[in-house]
């Protein structure tokens, strides 16, 4: 026989499974996404006027502000930070021409993902502008000889005029297989920073240079050096034994007519690795 304190507690505790939900977090409208420090909710938002080259790699070569479309060699696509990226390989890379607007650069800020493992075999180049008279492209960037399965050694050779010079290699310890972002910036005057992952890993002036001038600026390259292409995109230097191709994932590649704040940076960072 149930006894009248036993209705009681079975009469409440089916009132409380009938009106009481568990609110699970996938149950809350999460409305709005947050702004970033600057105010930015997407990463179009971020310099937006100063944009003058973007390649999302998104299934296509095509690059998103002048139209252009850039021509594949061994290349394919793959999982991006943000949708599909660049596949790499040996002998692998995409050329680009060059809008008026990119050519003509006097500051700058190139940004860019990649996420892939060491090459043993040379130097790994990632987005570079040639050069087609001169050994080094008016902008080099490359993954340095003497790294290992856990040190990414970065290094970025700048020009203008066909004059170049670096500031050293930038060493990163346990970043190989994993999305890094690397941002260069020039601000026309004097002053170069250089940013992974948000965060400012280098910089350095050469006095009195004023606005940069792109030499002989034929192509622009992804996944390798402009020497290593077939043929060779500059009179300077054929193939080279110690460099080679990166062979990861490139994704997101921007380039700008000024140089971006670091607030700018850390936005273009926070914003591109949560895919928006």
């Amino acid at each position: 026989m149930i006894n009248r304190n036993t209705f009681v507690w079975t009469a409440l505790l089916l009132c409380l499974g009938a009106c009481t939900k568990v609110k699970k977090d996938d149950d809350f409208n999460p409305g709005a996404p947050p702004s970033v420090p600057g105010g930015f909710v997407n990463s179009s938002e971020v310099a937006a006027s100063a944009l003058v080259g973007y390649w999302g790699f998104n299934g296509n070569y095509d690059e998103q502000v002048s139209g252009m479309t850039a021509t594949p060699t061994g290349t394919s696509f793959g999982p991006g930070i943000k949708g599909q990226a660049l596949q790499g390989g040996i002998n692998a890379y995409a050329l680009a021409t060059p809008s008026d607007a990119v050519k003509n650069l006097g500051a700058y800020t190139v940004s860019w993902w990649m996420n892939g493992a060491n090459n043993p075999n040379g130097i790994a180049g990632m987005v570079n502008f040639a050069d087609a008279n001169n050994f080094w492209g008016n902008l080099n960037t490359f993954f340095e000889n003497g790294g290992n399965d856990n040190l990414m050694r970065f290094k970025a050779i700048f020009a203008s005029n066909g004059v170049t010079w670096d500031f050293g290699v930038q060493e990163l310890t346990g970043r190989w297989n994993m999305w890094n972002q690397f941002i260069l910036t020039y601000d026309g005057v004097d002053k170069f920073v250089i940013y992974a992952n948000g965060q400012q890993i280098a910089t350095g002036t050469r006095a009195n240079l004023g606005p940069i001038h792109f030499a002989n600026f034929t192509k622009i390259v992804f996944g390798t050096v402009h020497f290593m292409t077939t043929p060779s995109l500059t009179s300077g230097s054929g193939n080279q034994p110690w460099a080679s191709y990166f062979t990861g994932l490139l994704d997101e590649v921007r380039i700008y007519n000024r140089a971006l704040t670091s607030q700018e940076a850390g936005a273009l960072f926070t914003l591109e690795k949560q895919g928006r």
